[in-house]
């Protein structure tokens, strides 16, 4: 038994949950999860809280059996902490750190054609039809592909936060595979596994393709539902929908099915991520299932940050992403985001999306501006308004391109929004600053640019009033870095 299947024995024998556990040590929740699951060791500190907590030695808990350790460390229970006990337990730590390490209470169980039936958080298949093989979360036996015909490119990185470690990525034909690896011993643990391949199911034979109503036919109400939860670019699937499952006496490991227009998309078997609940219930965003439909019936109503300007423009953007929608369905999301812009705090809306991408998640929706066919007269205003927010840094030098794009797209309805609201000439000058800084990027825009306004001044297609707006951007196109304010 590790160390950390011995302290969640030791706690459950005791009711205590993980919180009322950590409560008692002054931790965190995900703490404890981390020290059961294996993915870090309590430190001596807490080594020597917990055996006087279970009324047992150090040497008890950890389980280690050596002669010249015991004698220290089996004193009477309530002992004080002196300086002869914090070295003996990190004694005990050193002598048995090895065989503690990743100790996840989830047995491997990777076997080629055993008769060994897998748990919950497994993906099974068949080998060519035949040979049936399966993989579990957890700690495994041997090293990749831990008895399976799995075979892949293995990436793998370290961590200064668990320098012991090495994190490993295996792409396979049809499986994706995250698994970690102690340097010192050898020993591995899968963390994740992700799939859009029919031939790989679940336990209960859940594969991708499959409908929503075989979903919930399969797991009944034991399924979490975000109705609400959208796609990125850089997901492993498209999906507008997931449903997450995790065993009752669990909670903080998962198998998430991921549904677009519902049609289960892609499947993820996934460990605790830094020790806490990937999904739970907030009847905000996440609900129960109650006789296979989502119980709304203690619904909230979100916190005002949750109905922000950001979060509206980022669910209307992954809404026209995800969907094949009409022109007059696409209308209200298109003008969610065109109108929002003026109002965002960019680095609010970067924060929506993963976790230390924000940049990526702005760039997500610049990209998707430039990637319009047309942008209507209020659409365009809406871009160059876009400059009252708090659009600043590289933030600005991304927004820049997209300013350049709208102007070759549309350049006489562009010069013409510049006229439309004297108040804002400030504004306006900021707008021609930027288009022309990020026309500047290639030669070939900034001529393009050039040849377009000196056409527009020249054929008279101009209001007066935006005459000149189209002579000062054409003269700041021979200084383009100067002045430029960002």
């Amino acid at each position: 038994m590790t160390l950390g299947e011995h302290i969640q024995e030791l706690r459950k024998q005791r009711n205590l949950s993980q919180e009322s556990l950590a409560d008692k040590l002054n931790v965190s929740r995900q703490a404890v999860s981390k020290w059961e699951t294996g993915l870090s060791n309590p430190d001596t500190k807490n080594l020597l809280l917990l055996a006087e907590l279970f009324e047992i030695s150090v040497n008890e808990l950890v389980g280690a059996k050596h002669e010249d350790i015991s004698t220290v460390c089996q004193e009477p229970k309530k002992r004080p902490r002196t300086f002869s006990h914090i070295i003996a337990a990190f004694m005990v730590i050193l002598i048995a750190g090895t065989s503690i390490w990743l100790g996840v209470r989830w047995r491997s169980s990777a076997v080629s054609g055993g008769n060994e039936t897998p748990g919950e958080y497994a993906l099974c298949w068949a080998e060519d039809g035949s040979s049936k093989q399966h993989l579990e979360i957890g700690l495994q036996d041997g090293s990749f592909p831990w008895n399976t015909t799995l075979a892949g490119s293995d990436t793998s990185h370290t961590s200064g936060d668990m320098p012991g470690a090495e994190f490993h990525t295996v792409n396979c034909k049809d499986i994706t595979i995250h698994y970690t690896r102690n340097i010192e011993t050898g020993r591995e643990a899968i963390t994740s596994m992700t799939t859009v391949s029919p031939n790989h199911a679940t336990t209960r034979g859940i594969k991708a393709g499959d409908t929503e109503i075989h979903l919930i036919a399969a797991y009944g109400d034991d399924l979490l539902i975000r109705p609400e939860s959208y796609s990125s670019k850089d997901d492993f699937c498209m999906y507008n929908s997931l449903y997450a499952f995790s065993e009752q006496d669990d909670g903080y490991n998962f198998v998430v099915f991921y549904l677009l227009n519902g049609q289960v998309s892609g499947i993820k078997v996934q460990m605790a991520e830094d020790g806490g609940p990937a999904y739970y219930v907030d009847n905000i965003n996440t609900f129960r299932l109650l006789n296979g439909k989502p119980d709304y019936s203690e619904k909230r109503e979100p916190e005002l940050d949750t109905l922000s300007k950001e979060r509206k423009v980022y669910v209307a953007l992954h809404t026209l992403l995800n969907y094949s929608l009409t022109e007059e369905d696409a209308f209200p999301h298109r003008n969610t985001i065109f109108t929002g812009l003026r109002f965002m705090d960019w680095p609010a809306y970067g924060r929506l999306g993963e976790a230390g991408k924000e940049a990526e998640t702005i760039q997500e929706l610049f990209d998707w501006i430039k990637a319009q066919e047309t942008l209507t007269d209020n659409e365009i205003a809406g871009l160059q308004l876009a400059l009252l927010s708090n659009l600043d840094g590289i933030y600005a030098d991304m927004y820049s391109s997209v300013l350049c794009y709208a102007f070759l797209k549309e350049p006489a309805v562009f010069i013409e929004c510049l006229n439309y609201d004297p108040d804002n000439a400030e504004n306006s000058k900021k707008v021609v600053m930027m288009t022309v800084y990020g026309a500047a990027a290639r030669s070939e825009d900034l001529e393009r640019v050039e040849a377009v306004l000196q056409e527009l001044i020249d054929c008279d297609a101009l209001s007066d009033g935006a005459v000149p707006w189209a002579e000062e951007m054409l003269k700041r196109c021979a200084e383009p870095y100067g002045d430029a304010g960002h």
